[in-house]
């Protein structure tokens, strides 16, 4: 998969692209060749490294034959606008989306893969209570790591309570496991055994759990009992985007920083106005840094403010036209 996405790079010769061009391409082109397997499995790691590499080093470019400085680094720029990157996004975050989808499907659908799965690595048990084992599949393996980062995220409906009682999250606070953290391990019982004419009943839930979790049982309403239990988001839907911002990583928003992404500019004119704001120009006082500066030559002290003057000027005369055609 990297191997054909280093060939499918070179067919763009990043030398005659600018900054707004190789983003592009690596955006809506080069990223999306590698979601249909991320969709299906789980790469390596070292392969998704790999892989961001090969981006990085076609955004940069190269010169005389040799990858040219990389100014920042990928994971560095796979932030959204508001957080001070780029808008790229991190292959391990939708690795990750894909497979909570995946766990989604294990739990809510009824199908052949569904079946084949429960008889194969969890026959006599609850998967919520599976261990991760050497000898299972990468597969099954990466939906037992992805599992406590989906079931947080998943709550139960109670209708016609055929929920497990023990596993699955139909209170505010978690599970009824994680609530009562009993000495043994429990069963696959279903919350109608708890019910009594649609009621909860109390004498059965004093015989079971503590009088703290019985109270956030007892907040917990009962709904249609021809309805059957489902997840509080709108008819059992699932959207990848949606738990792709439930899992990725974020850092604090900069309103400075989000202000200079304008639609009306080019990107390189944003880029660069990242880029000085970021520090990631190759200015004299930064080469030094880095060991690459001109020591031998007067440094410009005022280079990050001619720099910024530069790239203020270029919005201004953009600005200047957009108002000439307005008029």
């Amino acid at each position: 998969m990297a191997t054909k996405l280093l060939n499918k790079a070179g067919a763009w010769q990043c030398k005659l692209l600018s900054f707004g061009g190789r983003a592009f391409i690596i955006n809506h082109v080069l990223q999306s060749q590698t979601l249909y397997l991320m969709a299906a499995m789980a790469p390596p790691k070292t392969i998704i490294k790999q892989i961001e590499m090969y981006l990085s080093n076609y955004l940069w470019g190269e010169k005389e034959g040799k990858k040219s400085y990389h100014w920042c680094s990928w994971d560095n720029m796979s932030f959204s606008l508001e957080e001070g990157g780029v808008g790229f996004k991190k292959l391990q975050d939708i690795c990750n989306s894909f497979a909570v989808k995946r766990w989604w499907r294990f739990i809510i659908e009824d199908n052949l893969w569904t079946k084949i799965s429960h008889a194969k690595y969890c026959p006599r048990s609850n998967p919520l209570s599976k261990v991760t084992n050497s000898k299972d599949s990468s597969s099954w393996r990466n939906l037992l790591e992805i599992r406590d980062k989906a079931e947080n995220n998943i709550l139960w409906k109670i209708n016609s309570a055929n929920s497990l009682f023990w596993w699955d999250i139909w209170t505010s606070s978690g599970s009824i496991e994680q609530l009562a953290n009993p000495n043994y391990k429990p069963g696959n019982i279903k919350v109608s055994e708890y019910l009594c004419d649609r009621k909860w009943n109390i004498e059965r839930l004093q015989d079971t759990v503590f009088p703290k979790v019985i109270q956030q049982i007892n907040d917990v309403h009962i709904g249609n009992p021809r309805i059957k239990d489902h997840t509080l988001n709108a008819k059992r839907s699932f959207t990848c985007s949606s738990a792709y911002q439930l899992l990725r990583t974020k850092r604090g928003t900069s309103p400075l920083v989000a202000k200079i992404w304008n639609k009306d500019l080019p990107f390189k004119i944003s880029f660069n106005t990242w880029r000085i704001l970021k520090n990631k120009l190759p200015l004299n006082e930064v080469l030094q840094k880095i060991g690459k500066g001109l020591f031998g030559k007067k440094v410009e002290s005022n280079g990050l403010g001619m720099a910024m003057e530069q790239s203020m000027s270029s919005c201004r005369s953009i600005q200047a036209k957009n108002s000439k055609f307005d008029g």
